[in-house]
């Protein structure tokens, strides 16, 4: 052996080829990361980002940040953001971080960060208030973190963080559909470092079967979509949840703090009291005589219940829960029969219990307030226990005003919690300088956003897993009367009046963007999309990032003759990603309801090549052209998506409404018969079934697979409202 291959295998030489090995292939990494950004590849991974407005550097919300964790046709937006990086002179900033409640879905132009900025600057008007909304949907303390450290740069005055409700559903979490669920903290630390680079991206592009989730038909649906993901209370992942929540959650604080800020912590209200679980699990080790006993009882129970027996009711209930405790829905109907009989205490203790149990965990269980409560005492830091503070249990009036689902709060219940930090943040305490209605005026809270938020909860509503828990068709019907109630006030809105007050607020405060594009929206609305045009145009001036805003000024250019230019507004630069489609889908939608058919046509279209032909949009295509006697194409459309996705329930569903439509019932008859057998537990295919059965002709058997659908799935709400519906019809024949 020479002497060179000698100190080539001496420890000294091993060493320097295993340094060489690591050196090297990390040196080209990075070499081709910074390529990568020089040639601007990609999109922008931090929460913040420097954007030219009006010849300024701003520093704007990133539309993109959600692509870190989420599938792209689900990544949700943060809520608008327009700032200096360097803070003013004698301003107090507040940067809010949390979920969709602390965000303030769903109008996050009213929600906690906006109240608060008005009551603060209200309270102490000789200093200027800055809250900054970076809370997200569907998010939780694992990106949280992520977003703490990007905004700390800021030069925060405070952090208020309201964190918990998504630790299960959202990102890593047991009962997430976004991304793969990962037991090992440290493993979930480098995939959200890998995810800041350029080179991912590339990766994923490379080789898309890197991606976890993203398949050509799969968007955002709302909660209906973790149907499947129930988790139970004594799953062995949860102790993981609870353990990781609370060390995200002081790392959390430790970035606040060591950015200088003082922290507010806030435990979660839910709604305990007026929305039953979303989900129950029962004891899967219960033998076949003892899953019959319990039936019969919690049956029995719930017939007691609804004719007021309330002490029977409770005796049957408990009874069932010695056999199965652990059902959510059980609890929660122990704690409606204990209020009804004014022992609230006890009631409230079986309300906590059905929180705790409820298998679809959107709302945060009393552990995970316990942990905030802990937290803020460990760590020193301030806390804000809305959970207890917001709500009084026993003030049923104020109560039901607070919430609008199970974890949203309505204006005034985020008028509530504002008040609440406010106490925390300013030293005038005491009567407030803002009442109710005194904010709502100051936001310009109008009809028309009245409106917005009913048809939000209509939507909602309608939907799983909404329309699976008891009494949802009751709070349907009130949304109803609500929403007519609400058309009327809309109907009734003078555009000039309504131009008035926002010029006033525009001139007051000529840098909130909210104030143009609210009112340019209100007068597309009311038919007026001359005068709208400036206002938007405003808005997109200080928003030019924001493609829901770009998508407000291609209305207006459709509107008046000019859909070519709305297109070019929209797309803009070219790399917006899954926004321009998803946009560009909504315009049609509206620009269809408006009459616009032939301006629908081309801006659908456009969002279905721009999507890659996205089952979704690509079906709303297809009942376009048969809507427009146009049923080669029609036909065409349906077949590609079936093609595509074979399995996708709601194309085959489609389909055969179509083919009844087109007089080949026998096809259609066949395919639904086929769906239905493949998708036995779907109730929206045995529903479309029944109105293409009511297209044919044959009312009859339309309205009895209606009553079999109802006595299947009985919360299952559009069945019913059909029925009723073909009933009405068949009783006016006779």
């Amino acid at each position: 052996m020479t002497q060179t291959q000698k100190n080539m295998f001496s420890p000294k030489g091993l060493t320097k080829k295993v340094a060489l090995a690591i050196v090297v292939p990390l040196v080209l990494l990075a070499g081709l990361e910074i390529v990568l950004r020089l040639a601007d590849y990609g999109y922008p991974t931090r929460f913040l980002i420097p954007q030219d407005v009006g010849g300024q550097t701003r520093y704007v919300d990133n539309q993109f940040f959600g692509y870190r964790v989420f599938p792209e046709k689900m990544t949700r937006l943060p809520a608008p953001i327009l700032l200096t990086k360097a803070k003013p002179e004698n301003t107090v900033r507040i940067v809010v971080l949390g979920e969709s409640a602390a965000m303030g879905e769903p109008l996050p132009e009213f929600g906690l960060p906006r109240q608060l900025q008005v009551l603060l600057s209200k309270r102490e008007p000789e200093k200027s208030f800055e809250v900054i909304n970076a809370a997200m949907t569907a998010i939780n303390s694992h990106v949280i973190r992520e977003i703490a450290q990007d905004v700390a740069e800021l030069d925060p005055d405070y952090f208020v963080l309201m964190i918990g409700n998504n630790e299960v559903v959202g990102p890593f979490g047991p009962g997430t559909i976004l991304n793969s669920f990962t037991e090992n903290s440290a493993v979930i630390r480098l995939r959200l470092l890998l995810s800041r680079l350029r080179l991912t991206q590339l990766l994923r592009n490379v080789l898309p079967f890197s991606r976890t989730a993203d398949t050509e038909d799969e968007r955002w649906a709302g909660m209906e979509m973790f149907l499947d993901r129930q988790i139970a209370r004594d799953d062995p992942a949860m102790p993981r949840v609870y353990e990781r929540f609370a060390h995200n959650l002081k790392s959390i604080i430790g970035t606040a703090e060591k950015s200088g800020a003082e922290v507010v912590l806030c435990t979660i209200p839910v709604n305990l009291y007026d929305l039953p679980p979303l989900a129950s699990l029962s004891d899967a080790g219960l033998s076949e005589a003892e899953s019959t006993q319990w039936k019969k009882l919690f049956l029995e129970g719930i017939a007691s219940q609804s004719v007021k027996l309330y002490a029977e009711a409770i005796g049957l209930f408990v009874t069932a829960a010695g056999i199965d405790p652990g059902y959510a829905e059980l609890q929660y109907r122990l704690g409606q029969c204990m209020q009804a009989i004014g022992d609230h205490e006890v009631a409230e203790q079986y309300f906590h219990r059905a929180c705790d149990l409820d298998s679809l965990r959107f709302r945060a269980d009393s552990k995970i307030n316990r942990i905030i409560r802990d937290t803020a005492a460990s760590e020193e830091v301030t806390l804000v226990d809305a959970a207890r503070l917001l709500v009084p249990y026993k003030n049923v009036a104020t109560r039901e005003e607070q919430f609008l689902d199970h974890v949203h709060l309505s204006f005034g219940g985020n008028y509530e919690l504002s008040k609440l930090i406010a106490d925390r943040v300013v030293a005038t305490k005491g009567e407030e300088i803002v009442s109710l209605d005194q904010l709502s005026e100051e936001l310009l809270f109008t009809p028309w956003n009245t409106l917005e938020l009913v048809d939000a909860m209509l939507s909602r509503r309608s939907r799983p897993p909404f329309t699976n828990v008891p009494g949802n068709r009751e709070q349907l019907q009130m949304l109803e009367s609500v929403r007519k109630t609400g058309v009327q006030m809309v109907d009734k809105l003078n555009p000039e009046e309504m131009i008035a007050k926002h010029d006033k607020a525009i001139a007051s405060y000529p840098d909130d963007w909210y104030y143009p594009l609210q009112i340019g929206r209100i007068l597309i609305d009311l038919g007026h999309p001359a005068p709208a045009g400036p206002y938007l145009t405003s808005a997109l001036e200080m928003l030019p990032h924001r493609y829901d805003v770009r998508g407000d000024v291609a209305r207006v250019e459709a509107l008046l003759g000019r859909p070519e230019s709305g297109l070019s507004t929209v797309l803009g630069d070219g790399r917006h990603g899954h926004f321009a489609a998803e946009i560009l889908h909504k315009c049609a939608t509206s620009l269809g309801a408006k009459g616009k058919q032939s301006e629908a046509f081309l801006f659908l279209e456009k969002a279905v090549e721009l999507s890659g032909h996205d089952a979704t949009m690509t079906l709303e295509l297809a009942g376009r052209y048969a809507a427009a006697k146009r049923p080669e194409d029609a036909e065409r459309l349906f077949l590609s998506v079936i093609d595509r996705s074979p399995d996708m329930a709601l194309a085959a569903e489609e389909y055969g409404i179509f083919l009844a439509l087109q007089d080949r019932w026998s096809e259609s008859d066949a395919l639904f018969a086929k769906t239905i057998a493949a998708h036995p537990d779907r109730p929206e295919t045995r529903l479309k079934y029944a109105i293409a059965l009511f297209q044919h002709g044959d009312i009859e058997k339309s309205r009895d697979t209606l009553r079999a659908l109802v006595e299947d799935h009985p919360s299952f709400t559009p069945a019913q409202y059909y029925l009723e519906r073909i009933a009405s019809r068949i009783d006016a024949k006779r």
